[in-house]
């Protein structure tokens, strides 16, 4: 669970690109720039050729003769049609403005709910939102390179609509308390795997500073578990700043939370063993915290609150909007293309995993 810190207030308004007077003008310039069908699907051809990677998917020849805004074109060794979107990222879509729309909105900082861009595209709110999902899975997968894993139960306050994998007449974050239920039995049918697993938790902790609150917290916390209002009756301390102080534990791996807000503490005998944490996770922990409360800024004042399942890709959005020079323009595109197709059924099976990755390099 997570509380603001006294630098962000989830009351104030978010200061963002995205206003309505700049995508106004963003809109103006892509019209102009790409005013009809052919003109974007020729862009997305475009950048394809550049990379050399529109080839017949027959003879696997480059040599292709097409005309102008054409979907398809003819080899000319095996003389048989190939469609240059087909197995691709772009496998199946109906029209290309929207997806490039998308792309190049997002290579200029600016992020949009996808009720906005229905409404902005006139396209359906299920296929604005399916495009939205496709385009962050890409840009998910390069996260490793400015990024530090934390529990994505740290972002609770970001969490309150439903998705399939939500339990029954529950709370949306019942999700999260399924996967742990889930991940603690696959735990224990692999006590090999978990030991490995508390010894990489454990490290964490060899260099933490605890400040009075936390460390009062973890005196209390033992291996049996405690539910956090017991925790404000032994510690005489007000909840925001045991909520806080549980925050800094779990990013730390001091303390785990359990199902129904109950936390332990976490074993901590092989800290000196091994180091494991990332190079670029050398943070510290206020830093960290900090960068947790502006994502949840961050997504509760553009989208108004997510499902568990694809918190992942609302976190990808947050690198996309602030990241300072990695998404350049014709750069996501680029990435787009070389990843490869991504079937419904895959985004359908998708859930964002018990450690998600945050932005912590802003370049």
């Amino acid at each position: 669970m997570l509380e603001p810190d006294d630098s962000i207030s989830f009351n104030k308004p978010l200061r963002t690109h995205a206003n309505e007077a700049v995508l106004e003008f963003l809109m103006q310039l892509f019209n102009a720039q790409f005013p009809t069908e052919k003109d974007c699907l020729e862009e997305l051809y475009r950048k394809a050729d550049i990379k050399k990677l529109f080839r017949c998917r027959y003879c696997k020849s480059p040599d292709i003769t097409r005309e102008y805004g054409d979907r398809v074109g003819k080899c000319k060794h095996c003389k048989k049609m190939t469609w240059f979107t087909g197995g691709t990222f772009f496998h199946h879509i109906r029209t290309a403005k929207p997806w490039l729309l998308a792309i190049w909105l997002m290579e200029r900082r600016i992020i949009i709910s996808s009720s906005r861009f229905h409404q902005l595209v006139g396209i359906s709110q299920s296929s604005a939102l399916n495009i939205f999902k496709k385009i962050t899975t890409v840009v998910e997968s390069h996260m490793q390179e400015a990024s530090v894993k934390v529990p994505s139960a740290v972002f609770t306050f970001a969490i309150c609509k439903r998705s399939r994998e939500t339990p029954a007449k529950k709370h949306p974050f019942s999700e999260e308390e399924e996967m742990e239920k889930l991940s603690s039995a696959e735990a224990s049918q692999n006590p090999a795997s978990d030991h490995h697993t508390s010894k990489a938790q454990a490290a964490k902790t060899t260099d933490m500073k605890l400040d009075r609150n936390e460390q009062e917290i973890v005196d209390i916390l033992s291996t049996e578990p405690i539910h956090v209002d017991l925790l404000c009756q032994r510690s005489k301390l007000p909840i925001n700043k045991i909520l806080a102080a549980l925050t800094m534990l779990e990013l730390a791996g001091m303390a785990t939370r359990l199902a129904g807000d109950r936390y332990i503490r976490q074993h901590t005998t092989e800290l000196a063993e091994q180091k494991v944490l990332e190079p670029h996770t050398a943070i510290s922990n206020q830093q960290l915290t900090h960068i947790v409360n502006s994502t949840i800024l961050f997504i509760r004042h553009k989208f108004h609150g997510i499902s568990r399942k694809f918190l992942q890709n609302y976190l990808a959005a947050y690198w996309l909007e602030f990241s300072k020079t990695r998404w350049k323009s014709g750069s996501l595109l680029n990435s787009c293309w070389q990843f490869g197709p991504i079937s419904p059924k895959q985004i359908c099976a998708y859930i964002s995993p018990l450690l998600v990755r945050v932005l912590v390099n802003q370049h």
